[in-house]
């Protein structure tokens, strides 16, 4: 995301106005009162009225946005499971779920570039809510991070949970975990989602609060973007490959560079009716100290069971850390039938 540019949108009923503004405009007339004109109508769309001085603090807020957050290696929603707006339900043009999607664009004022969830107007729900996954399972580490942007001028709190991969589970319990946004992202740890270390995640839901103004038009919480800390690992799994032979099964593989890395270990692991991995029942093939880059070799000396199984790479990292190699994006898996 581009925070050297702040290019911010006017949302009319009947047209829009586009508006380009230089961070270093600070000083112009003209453009002090294009964003005037700009977080007045934002709030008109969210039923408020702001002070002179509320105003100017936005003005402020926009013209010196916050830096990104420091180190965020961040992977965006790229996909909409549902949505169902509260009620009263946001106008047509802020209810369009695939505002959600890639990375944050709305400026955090223009309600046109997210998706508002409606309102909720009883604690106990039904709530405005939107679910959405990931091109890429990511993993619940204690100094991993959520990142929610929200925008328009009225900061609403939403609740908000992460849902495990394998079984389909939300957490915390619902409604889910209540955050407050602030502008112009909140940061939520994913400790605080009371889910174990290194279980896989896959997808969030949000679900509005019950606070802030019932607005007519952009109404509840208004989500731009959320992204989650993607996994940058310290090796790349290039390749995985198994022949079945008459001592067993012969399992090539080979690494990129890689560093921070204190042993590989190859596993064979069963999969389920499914198609989830049963990693609870993972067997240790083989142990090996890394290199720079290696084609490793070794030997599964009995056949397993009959049934279907994954060969795959598991990282032990200097500080203790086991992690899986079992996606797209963190390397290869070989998969085999046994019959």
């Amino acid at each position: 995301m581009q925070t050297k540019l702040l290019k911010a949108k006017l949302a009319l009923v009947s047209t829009m106005i586009i508006l380009l503004l230089p961070l270093a405009a600070t000083a112009e007339p003209n453009r002090r009162e294009e964003l005037i004109q700009l977080i007045k109508q934002s709030a008109a769309d969210e039923g408020k009225q702001l002070t002179e001085k509320e105003i100017g603090d936005w003005v402020e807020r926009l013209i010196n946005p916050p830096p990104d957050p420091p180190g965020m290696r961040s992977c965006w929603a790229n996909s909409v499971e549902s949505y169902h707006p509260g009620n009263p339900a946001p106008w047509p043009q802020f209810s369009d779920p695939l505002q959600i999607l890639g990375e944050p664009n709305a400026n955090y004022i223009d309600h046109t570039q997210s998706v508002s969830l409606g309102n909720t107007l009883d604690s106990n729900g039904p709530y405005g809510e939107i679910t959405i996954s990931f091109s890429k399972q990511f993993t619940a580490r204690p100094n991993g991070n959520l990142y929610l942007y929200e925008v328009g001028t009225d900061n609403e709190s939403v609740y908000l949970q992460v849902r495990q991969a394998d079984t389909g589970d939300y957490y915390p319990a619902d409604p889910g975990l209540l955050v407050p946004t602030n502008f112009p992202f909140t940061i939520i740890n994913l400790s605080q989602f009371s889910i174990p270390n290194n279980v896989k995640l896959d997808a969030v839901r949000i679900r509005d609060a019950v606070d802030g103004n019932v607005g007519a038009a952009a109404a509840g919480a208004d989500i731009d973007a959320i992204g989650i800390d993607c996994l940058a690992l310290p090796v790349k799994i290039l390749s995985i490959k198994t022949h079945v032979i008459e001592e067993g099964i012969a399992v090539v593989w080979e690494t990129g560079m890689m560093k921070d890395v204190v042993q590989l270990h190859l596993m064979r692991v069963p999969i389920r009716i499914s198609g989830q991995l049963d990693k609870e029942k993972a067997v240790l093939v083989s142990k090996k100290n890394p290199y720079l880059t290696q084609i490793y070799g070794a030997l599964d000396n009995k056949l397993p069971p009959p049934g279907q199984y994954a060969y795959i790479v598991k990282e032990i990292t200097d500080t203790g850390e086991q992690i899986w190699h079992d996606d797209n994006n963190q390397g290869e898996i070989a998969i085999i039938d046994i019959r």
